[in-house]
């Protein structure tokens, strides 16, 4: 919801490259369709920005399976398989997309 949340290609690789420069040694990365912030598993979308952070660090690439909750599970993981990071996140399931804490502070909600 932040209006902080890098969307494009290169605010997301800027952002990566940024944490790394500032001493983070794993960089958890999410894609977003640069027109509505939504979240694409599509490798087209991760190749935008990864091959840029590859370049410029030494972090190791954690790739998420987040996505959505409208995914597959298959959905979900094809950029994992398809780049081979170092290191992927395992989503369980859709409690991991729970905001229910935080739901009372929105009025609107952005990249769903």
């Amino acid at each position: 919801m932040s209006s902080h949340l890098p969307i494009t290609p290169d605010q997301i690789a800027d952002a990566a490259i940024g944490a790394a420069g500032a001493g983070a040694a794993i960089i958890h990365l999410h894609a977003r369709d640069p027109v509505d912030g939504k979240p694409p598993q599509d490798p087209a979308v991760f190749e935008r920005f990864l091959p840029r952070i590859k370049s410029s660090t030494n972090a190791v690439i954690n790739i998420t399976s987040g996505g959505s909750p409208h995914m597959t599970v298959q959905e979900r993981l094809r950029p994992a398989h398809h780049f081979q990071p170092e290191l992927a996140s395992l989503n369980m399931g859709s409690m991991n997309f729970g905001l229910y804490p935080m739901l009372s502070r929105f009025k609107e909600f952005k990249h769903q």
